[in-house]
């Protein structure tokens, strides 16, 4: 780009926040028709146009720049994006206007089979790298066990537990094919929080799938292996989920897997129920370090659920302050002071 195009693209850029700014919307119509930039940002604030529809309150603007391609996830020099803004007003409105514009293109990138480019070398972010990296057991400072992995990112950690202890509730009280006993099925040990509270209602049947070969060490040494009515399969989900059987209850909670694998396995779920009173639920996780990722990632994984024929209700659990939980790891992944809890069950017409 030529020093006058470059200038030009400014021009145009700065002209557009502006009119977005002023909430002169008619000048905003004529801008974007001649090609000026949506997506431009304000060098010192990061704010885009939907920054600024969302500052102004304006939900005509709002509509007409996400009609136009505005990005609604791109975050200001502070890190905030326009749906956090509309929300520290409480304007519901546009809100649920930049979200829903959130759910379809995350939708539509999935129905395409997008996939996140991630660092092939990082444990948390590749599921390769995850399997062949070093797990260590270990307690914080608090007296609280974690696991973490060679990069230093916690992989399961204690504080989970009052979620795992609603989940299995959720999952396994009143359930109607209980008469004799439940049959389980859980992905992904870590700490084995939740299988422990799977292990109260005597399952007849309580099989975990586990890949990692320090959690299998640590699952031998704990005595899982022995446990009555324990089954461990030691591979990934993919290795066996066209043979594992049907059950009552079913839960999923893998790391270093992303949205597009939680997917695919919600499309076996109607092959692993065992009657229209199996329930499933999942660690919902996904986009657990900003409110508005994880509303989208809610509603997403709503409407794919509802796809396999599920519907699930979703009930809020309070999670504590965790300030203290995230000292000596490299990374947090839950800032969140609720957590959707997800029970799913298929649809009987």
């Amino acid at each position: 780009m030529s020093t006058s195009e470059d200038e030009v693209f400014n021009n145009a850029g700065m002209a557009l926040l502006h009119c977005c700014a002023s909430g002169d919307i008619d000048n905003v119509k004529q801008l974007v028709e001649k090609g000026a930039p949506i997506f431009y940002q304000e060098a010192s604030s990061g704010y885009t146009c939907l920054h600024f529809a969302a500052d102004i309150q304006s939900l005509p603007l709002t509509k007409f720049l996400i009609a136009n391609g505005a990005t609604w996830n791109a975050p200001d020099h502070t890190g905030y994006t326009p749906a956090e803004i509309a929300l520290s007003y409480g304007n519901t409105a546009i809100y649920e206007e930049i979200v829903g514009e959130g759910v379809r293109a995350e939708f539509i990138l999935n129905l395409l089979g997008e996939k996140a480019q991630n660092d092939e070398s990082d444990p948390a972010s590749n599921l390769n790298a995850f399997l062949s990296s070093k797990l260590t057991y270990e307690y914080d400072g608090e007296g609280q066990e974690r696991v973490v992995d060679s990069a230093g990112d916690p992989v399961m950690m204690e504080w989970e537990t009052p979620i795992m202890q609603k989940t299995v509730h959720a999952l396994c009280d009143n359930h109607e094919d209980a008469e004799e006993s439940l049959t389980i099925l859980n992905v992904g040990f870590g700490l084995g929080i939740i299988d422990t509270e799977f292990q109260k209602y005597k399952p007849t049947q309580h099989t975990i799938i586990e890949a990692h070969p320090d959690v299998l060490k640590h699952m031998r040494e704990t005595g899982w292996y022995d446990k009555p009515g324990v089954r461990v399969c030691e591979g990934k989900w993919q290795d066996f989920i066209e043979e594992i059987g049907q059950f009552d209850v079913i839960y999923f909670d893998t790391f270093s897997e992303h949205y597009h694998d939680l997917h695919a396995f919600f499309e076996h779920i109607p092959n692993l129920v065992e009657s229209p009173n199996s329930r499933f639920s999942f660690f919902h996780g996904l986009g657990a370090t900003n409110a508005v990722f994880y509303d989208v990632y809610t509603r997403i994984a709503d409407l794919h659920l509802d796809q396999v024929g599920m519907t699930a209700q979703w009930d809020d659990v309070a999670v504590p302050e965790l300030s203290a939980v995230w000292k000596g790891v490299r990374r947090s992944y839950w800032n969140l002071p609720v957590y959707k809890l997800p029970v799913a069950r298929m649809n009987v017409f």
